[in-house]
């Protein structure tokens, strides 16, 4: 048995689930992590469908990939997508060509476009 006490500030704990695995590809961990999303947040029926679809899995999906492999955090989420000189630093360290290249494109979409792709607002 493990106890953890959340209030202890001398013993924290952490957990990163865009931690690499060995074995595993960035691609394989963000897609695992894209279905625990959806099966939160895509339930039939509920109001918290909404917003939720094909580009908001793209988005989540290449964001993951890219985050993964520039061993960051989904804490580093908002500021990656909201900000673009941090985006361009953390695509230098990208080397998936699909997560890369979906980045080129959305950089390269006007403000309004990106709005529209679903993340400057969703975050």
């Amino acid at each position: 048995m493990v106890f953890v006490n959340p209030a202890d500030s001398n013993y924290t704990v952490a957990f990163n689930p865009l931690e690499r695995i060995e074995n595993l590809s960035a691609a394989e961990i963000s897609a695992e992590l894209v279905e625990a999303f959806k099966k939160i947040w895509d339930e039939q029926g509920s109001s918290m469908t909404l917003g939720w679809g094909a580009r908001m899995e793209d988005l989540l999906r290449n964001s993951f990939i890219a985050l993964i492999e520039a061993g960051l955090t989904l804490v580093d989420l908002p500021l990656f997508l909201t900000d673009e000189d941090s985006r361009l630093n953390v695509l230098d360290r990208v080397s998936h060509p699909v997560a890369k290249q979906y980045f080129v494109r959305f950089n390269n979409l006007s403000f309004y476009e990106q709005d529209k792709e679903g993340c400057l607002f969703t975050v």
